[in-house]
């Protein structure tokens, strides 16, 4: 009886394939990331906004404009924030859309939403 040896191991073709999927998933994560950490920033404003004390909605705006400037935040301004006060203080609500240019005519667009409770303290 003859036996013959089975191929094992990658194929040429199977890690083409394998390096492309790589080289695709590296582009996705390399694009969406400046849009996805200034989100995390502005986030993070936002939480410490809620440990504040503030009277006012200028106080809010005021303060909201003045991190933004110390953090760098170039994609959000100020009027993508909805201010409104309440009975007991204000709710800050983000409700924003940024389109990354992915590769050719293709992009890639991230929803983003957060909304806090200021209290007075």
């Amino acid at each position: 009886m003859l036996m013959t040896n089975k191929q094992k191991g990658f194929s040429f073709w199977g890690l083409l394939i394998i390096l492309a999927l790589i080289g695709f998933f590296t582009t996705v994560t390399l694009s969406l990331y400046p849009v996805y950490y200034e989100y995390f920033s502005v986030s993070s404003i936002m939480n410490r906004l809620q440990k504040e004390k503030l009277v006012t909605k200028s106080d809010v705006v005021r303060r909201l404009t003045k991190t933004m400037q110390i953090d760098n935040v170039s994609r959000v301004k100020v009027d993508d924030f909805d201010i409104k006060k309440t009975k007991t203080g204000f709710t800050v609500t983000l409700d924003y859309e940024d389109r990354v240019e992915m590769m050719g005519n293709i992009d890639a667009i991230a929803k983003f939403h957060k909304e806090i409770e200021i209290l007075p303290r």
